[in-house]
């Protein structure tokens, strides 16, 4: 008999380890009704199956939209929802083929796009949430219009952030280097009275 330690098809989410075990060395096919399994806890409940067995977690079964339950009944906080949904709409811009506004104008590149969702992740979650927009010259822009004030950041294909805000408490501008690791100070400051 031969034994054999296999990581399950689901161990990067539920850590199972499965034993597969009774092996006939001619032909070298498992017995799935003697498998055996290693008990592992998942979240403080204990959980084993045999090889070949669906694992089904009730709290977090995949629904036809793609969200699990377990997800749905989670609230997420209104703040980092924004962020997910800035975020998710930016990625929806990969879709757009040059020439979407026109002749002439360009699709938002990859690095276009993840620095974009990069910037809108990088804000603060207490910022008022920006809107965004592909522009035709391939680059992506944030921008605020609330009563406290007014602003737009974009992010260019040259790997560039141009800025502008205008509150009560003031106005900057500037045209800086964005990698989509770190926001200027002030940008995040004035951002705040958005």
């Amino acid at each position: 008999m031969t034994a054999v330690l296999e990581r399950d098809v689901d161990a990067s989410i539920t850590g199972r380890y499965v034993i597969r075990g009774d092996a006939t060395r001619s032909s070298e096919t498992f017995n799935t009704s003697t498998a055996r399994v290693i008990p592992f806890q998942f979240r403080g409940q204990p959980s084993t199956r045999r090889l070949g067995e669906q694992t089904k977690n009730p709290e977090s079964e995949t629904a036809s939209d793609g969200y699990t339950t377990e997800s749905r009944t989670k609230k997420i906080p209104k703040s980092v929802q924004e962020i997910i949904d800035g975020t998710m709409e930016v990625l929806e811009y990969a879709k757009l083929l040059d020439g979407w506004d026109g002749e002439g104008s360009l699709a938002p590149s990859k690095n276009v796009i993840i620095q974009s969702s990069m910037f809108r992740v990088l804000l603060p979650l207490a910022v008022s949430p920006p809107d965004s927009a592909p522009n035709d010259d391939g680059s992506i822009s944030w921008y605020w219009q609330t009563p406290k004030g007014m602003g737009s950041a974009t992010i260019k294909a040259s790997g560039r952030l141009t800025y502008f805000i205008r509150t009560k408490n003031g106005e900057i501008k500037d045209d800086v280097p964005f990698l989509g690791d770190s926001l200027p100070n002030e940008l995040i400051e004035m951002t705040k009275y958005l």
